[in-house]
């Protein structure tokens, strides 16, 4: 009964958010799509924002600095920088290549030499989950993730 009564809430939220997105103009911004909402895992949901784009890692002598947020910049934790994406915003980012994702943690701003070249940048461990580490740049897709409690 319980996880029906998720699985309703969950298709409600949809539904909203659907309706909301419609409204949404994206003249401005045309390297943001939305797109309709997928759940996936049963507990996340992705949200409407949909960027594809190039994403960078980084590891020493990144590490272990304070991050933007305040929080400290660990390339053991998954976690990643973004342009304008609120600090603990949840990602999921697909190495469009072979197909791999991992979910982070916005907790840094990109430096701005990167604005319209990089897209994100993700923690070691996190390009490690998408195979990444050798390319060392690539095609990615960012969408928000909602999770459902």
């Amino acid at each position: 009964m319980k996880i029906q009564i998720q699985q309703l809430l969950a298709f409600i939220v949809i539904i909203i958010l659907s309706i909301i997105t419609l409204s949404v103009d994206t003249n401005h911004h045309p390297e943001i799509q939305f797109v309709q909402k997928t759940i996936i895992k049963k507990e996340i949901i992705l949200a409407d924002f949909y960027q594809k784009g190039v994403s960078t890692w980084w590891d020493e002598p990144d590490a272990f600095r304070k991050t933007a947020s305040g929080t400290i910049a660990d390339p053991y934790e998954f976690i990643a920088a973004h342009h304008n994406l609120p600090f603990s915003t949840e990602v999921m980012v697909t190495n469009l290549k072979n197909g791999k994702y991992v979910f982070v943690k916005i907790t840094d701003r990109m430096p701005s030499k990167y604005k319209g070249d990089r897209h994100i940048d993700l923690s070691r461990i996190a390009a490690e989950q998408i195979d990444m580490i050798r390319d060392g740049k690539i095609n990615v897709e960012i969408r928000i993730i909602k999770r459902i409690k």
